[in-house]
């Protein structure tokens, strides 16, 4: 059953649960299956074995809520700052050009050396989709001449604002929340 509009403020406060529960589920998941898999896959050992000796000193020295903790603190960190170049923008109906696509649904977050160190350089996101080889900590180079492209062929621009871009993803969460069903 969908939940009528009336008592969607009820569960407008959902939003939290991605912060609370998704980003600790994408943690965990990348941690424990993404990152194994791909190193299995591409029969990477080197990479398999610093993993297991983390888990081994990690399991040695800390509580496991401690570790579950960390996993919280850095999913929430990590997801939280992709979703804020991602998850608000338009979903594409149709399929377009990729060029297209990169500039519609992704966004940057106004740099500055705050913003850069705090979010890693993830907030170049836009660059990042047109030239996904070039190094993050870079993006601001290539930033400009992506801008100009835009303007050249009157593409959308996004950029917004790091506090500006979390304000809307949680007001674009609260509205997928209204549509959350029992």
């Amino acid at each position: 059953m969908l939940i009528s509009v009336t008592n969607a403020s009820k569960y407008a406060n959902k939003k939290w649960l991605f912060v609370a529960f998704d980003c600790f589920l994408a943690g965990m998941a990348w941690r424990l299956y993404s990152s194994p898999r791909s190193s299995i896959k591409y029969r990477n050992y080197f990479d398999l074995t610093m993993m297991g000796i983390h888990w081994a000193i990690l399991l040695t020295f800390a509580t496991p809520w401690t570790i579950l903790f960390g996993i919280w603190v850095g999913g929430t960190y990590l997801f939280g700052h992709f979703a804020l170049s991602h998850s608000r923008l338009p979903v594409a109906k149709k399929q377009t050009h990729w060029v297209e696509y990169a500039f519609r649904h992704t966004a940057n977050i106004k740099s500055s050396l705050w913003i850069d160190w705090w979010m890693g350089y993830v907030n170049f996101e836009v660059v990042h989709h047109l030239f996904p080889t070039v190094p993050p900590f870079r993006s601001y180079l290539v930033r400009e001449k992506v801008m100009a492209l835009a303007a050249k062929y009157d593409l959308t621009y996004n950029e917004f604002s790091y506090g500006e871009a979390w304000a809307q993803n949680l007001r674009n969460l609260d509205e997928v929340a209204k549509h959350f069903k029992m």
